[in-house]
């Protein structure tokens, strides 16, 4: 929306300004870069990797020692809870977000199969080849929305899969480490862009950094 696109340099130049550690590669969207580094670092067994996103695609990045953050329902998402939820491993999501598809990203998915079918499809067969090749097994209704949506399968996992970005491949942790300073947030949001909101919220966060809670 044109709104939101005008609103993108403003935002860029007020990260800078904090000196928040920030990364973009052009020709590639955001959940790519994500991705990316997730994958990077869920082999380092020190390392815990927190996704903070409500996106649906993401959650395919689940394991061991990388988590969803829902920031709109403030909850971690485990590969544990992922698991109870949806009865299938995260790699799944892949296959599962393909059969029902996203209106709201353009991908078509197949008509006929939403959440519950699809989780039960995935559960059943795991990936979306293993369907097709076991669909002689299953119904003649189900049967036959496979096979009229099979024109749609490579698009929409084309449109939902998640990029490896090889130019991220050097960068370390360290290049990411951010230094905190509230007299630079204070300075930058309150004084220089007035968001007078956040001068009680930039104290609040001060105290906390300062004498943060003893368990």
């Amino acid at each position: 929306p044109e709104d939101l696109k005008n609103q993108i340099p403003y935002t860029q130049e007020i990260v800078a300004q904090l000196a928040i550690p920030s990364c973009q590669i052009p020709g590639f969207e955001a959940d790519d870069i994500i991705a990316t580094f997730a994958r990077k670092f869920q082999t380092h067994a020190d390392v815990q990797v927190t996704i903070v996103s409500s996106d649906k695609d993401l959650k395919q990045l689940i394991c061991d020692n990388v988590i969803c953050k829902d920031p709109m329902k403030n909850i971690d998402i485990s590969k544990q809870d992922f698991m109870t939820e949806y009865g299938f491993d995260p790699v799944y999501m892949l296959d599962y977000l393909t059969l029902i598809g996203d209106s709201s990203d353009n991908v078509p998915g197949i008509n006929g199969i939403g959440p519950k079918r699809a989780q039960s499809l995935v559960q059943q067969y795991q990936t979306i080849d293993n369907m097709y090749a076991n669909i002689a097994t299953m119904s003649e209704d189900l049967r036959s929305k496979l096979q009229e949506g099979q024109k749609h399968v490579a698009l929409s996992r084309k449109l939902i899969e998640l990029h490896h970005i090889t130019a991220l491949d050097t960068m370390s942790l360290e290049s990411f480490k951010l230094n905190i300073d509230f007299n630079k947030y204070h300075k930058v949001l309150v004084q220089d862009h007035n968001f007078n909101s956040m001068a009680k919220l930039i104290d609040e966060l001060k105290k906390k950094w300062i004498m943060p809670i003893q368990e």
